[in-house]
């Protein structure tokens, strides 16, 4: 598992739907934000920081919640986990959230989704959700897959998948 210099925090937000391009826009502008997508799900808008440090957090999530049309954010830091090192960044527009909660110890399903393929991260976050994870795939039909194989992962007892419309990298 990676140190948490290496770790991501997530940012869930929801947004006014008639605000979500001037919300997007204010989010290209904002340091500290590595990537943002429009989610198909029950949240709007999926965020990474490039910290996890608690004093920068709380003022770039301050500073999203101050962006006009957002309506709601929910902050996830993770603990521990990890991030693979293929280049994510350049070859996948198909990217998917996955939300997952675990009955037993989230470190075991963390060590699981490692081994399995179009896994780029996960990560074990305390509060509604105990492992955020990130998929991705050569198109939505392989992420699918991919969220197949993660439901039969044992130790998980929910997942709420979050499918990214147009990834943008910061």
């Amino acid at each position: 598992m990676n140190t948490s210099e290496s770790l991501q925090t997530t940012v869930l937000a929801t947004v006014e739907p008639q605000q979500l391009n001037s919300v997007l826009s204010e989010l290209h502008n904002l340091q500290g934000v590595t990537f943002y997508t429009p989610a198909a799900g029950r949240f709007d808008l999926v965020i990474w920081l490039n910290t996890t440090e608690q004093t920068k957090v709380f003022s770039l999530v301050n500073q999203i919640r101050a962006i006009e049309g957002v309506v709601s954010t929910r902050t996830l830091i993770p603990f521990s986990g990890f991030a693979n090192g293929r280049n994510f960044k350049q070859a996948h527009d198909s990217v998917a959230t996955v939300l997952l909660g675990v009955n037993g110890q989230a470190q075991n399903v963390v060590k699981s989704l490692q081994q399995l393929p179009n896994v780029y991260s996960a990560y074990v976050m305390p509060g509604e959700f105990d492992i955020v994870a990130t998929l991705y795939g050569s198109d939505y039909s392989q992420i699918l897959t991919s969220v197949m194989k993660i439901a039969q992962t044992k130790g998980i007892s929910t997942s709420e998948t979050l499918f990214a419309i147009k990834p943008i990298w910061a």
